[in-house]
């Protein structure tokens, strides 16, 4: 204690803590007796002062008044009460004895996952499905910079005057804007951090951040793909500039292209505007090259720091889908259940529509047609809506695209977060692709259909003794009912 007492010194105007062994200011080389003259604030360079009981002499009268006042207040409580923690050790051996002290009071601990992977490994379309299974919002340093700056917060104002001078944000500044963004309110249950940190003195600096409010990243996931088909996925790739929509030579090349000749501005088009394609700048073999060595330069330390017992790596070099299920074992711990989806198919007349009531009411899914989706769509006025108005008033078909858009608008609201029932729909091969395909964007899958098998005369006799009463749509059978 009189070590770590009497080795501080304070910046009076901003309550700034140092010490001369453990957190000494750049001012101090150690080589001479600390002072006022050595011992500078950081920031301002102005000199920092220690406090008045700051000494071996007055620690000692303060450490005995302790003393004699507590032991008796401890006996008093006694042993089914009192926890002793040994508070000499590292913070965070410190924190986990507190925390098991503790544990019957604390509040579920965040969650924090980190993410990381090469350019063109996948980790956007992984990072969707992950926000989407565990309600973390995922928090790229470039976006909170810019939105802190834009804000005007005191480290705004800070990373606003470094960057307008031409200089590098400090991992200090960065540290501090994460800091304020995680204390955001949908941070409370956990968050995920995207390409950070990205050196080692940044995860260590992130670390000790976390410790002092007892957390610690819990998960980090690497998405390892091979440098060769990185090259192939990157240097295949165009960008449409106004919409942000994005085209691949050989995995999904747009219209205009047919793979007989070198893919150029004149053949690759964007599919709805006929606009000319780009492709990016560093999205060239040899630029790639320098990327990939940084990035492995730069993860390989961060990786090694957190060891196997954290860090889990993902072969990206997969089918969407089995990446996104290596990904969910490894985040097994962290993913809320999924929903669950469910189609139900039945010919008219096999009683579909009376079963499909007693499933809603004992599941509490919704039960959704297309049918009534697409009218709910357009008389909203969605965007997705409007398509397909403007569709069905030229005498159009409306496609596949459309109605998957519509029912990825319809399941994303709040009756279906449990789970849903499709109801008519797919009603051809392709559409049941085209659904798979946007279920496994958010990591599901359909998890059950049901099939109504009646033979067909029997479905005759049914269907063709059926009468209705127009006004209250009232159903009678000239056999049954």
């Amino acid at each position: 204690l009189e070590e770590r007492i009497c080795g501080r010194w304070m910046h009076k105007a901003s309550g700034r803590s140092y010490h001369v062994k453990f957190k000494p200011p750049r001012s101090y080389d150690g080589s001479s007796p600390a002072s006022a003259s050595n011992m500078l604030d950081d920031e301002t360079g102005e000199a920092l002062y220690q406090r008045g009981d700051d000494t071996a002499e007055a620690l000692k009268k303060r450490l005995a008044g302790y003393h004699g006042d507590t032991v008796p207040i401890l006996n008093h409580y006694g042993p089914n009460v009192c926890t002793q923690v040994n508070g000499n050790q590292a913070m965070q051996v410190v924190c986990d004895e507190v925390a098991r002290a503790l544990a019957q009071y604390y509040r579920p601990a965040r969650k924090v996952i980190m993410l990381f992977g090469p350019p063109g490994a996948g980790k956007g379309t992984q990072a969707e499905i992950i926000v989407a299974r565990t309600g973390y919002p995922q928090l790229s340093t470039g976006d909170m910079l810019r939105e802190a700056v834009a804000a005007g917060t005191a480290v705004g104002k800070k990373a606003k005057a470094v960057m307008e001078s031409g200089g590098l944000v400090s991992d200090e500044i960065v540290i501090g804007i994460i800091r304020d963004r995680i204390a955001e309110d949908d941070c409370k249950v956990g968050f995920i951090l995207d390409g950070f940190p990205r050196t080692l003195a940044q995860a260590k600096a992130l670390d000790e951040m976390l410790a002092k409010t007892g957390e610690k990243v819990n998960r980090v996931l690497e998405f390892a793909v091979p440098d060769e088909v990185l090259e192939e996925r990157i240097c295949g790739r165009w960008m449409h500039k106004a919409s942000g929509r994005s085209y691949h030579v050989k995995f999904k090349p747009p219209r205009s292209y047919d793979g007989s000749s070198p893919a150029s501005v004149s053949n690759m088009l964007d599919d709805e505007t006929g606009e000319p394609l780009y492709q990016r700048g560093d999205d060239t073999a040899e630029a790639l090259k320098k990327r990939l060595a940084g990035y492995h330069g730069d993860t390989v330390p961060i990786l090694n720091h957190y060891g196997p017992n954290v860090c889990a790596k993902v072969d990206g070099n997969q089918e969407l889908s089995k990446v996104a299920e290596d990904v969910a074992y490894a985040m097994a711990s962290y993913y809320k259940p999924a929903r669950k989806v469910l189609m139900l198919f039945g010919p008219p007349g096999a009683g579909k529509g009376t079963q499909a009531e007693i499933i809603v009411a004992r599941t509490g899914y919704p039960q959704l047609s297309t049918g009534d989706m697409l009218r709910e769509a357009v008389a909203a006025g969605t965007e997705v809506g409007k398509k397909a108005k403007a569709v069905m008033e030229s005498g159009g078909l409306v496609s596949d695209e459309i109605v998957i858009g519509i029912i990825r608008d319809r399941i994303a609201e709040e009756d279906c977060k449990v789970g849903f029932i499709l109801d008519g729909f797919p009603r051809t091969l392709a559409q049941a692709k085209a659904l798979d395909e946007m279920l496994a964007r958010t990591g599901e899958k359909v998890n059950k259909v049901l099939e109504f098998a009646v033979p067909d005369d029997v479905l005759e006799e049914r269907i063709c003794g059926r009468w209705m009463h127009k006004a209250s749509g009232r159903s009678y059978h000239v056999k049954f009912k």
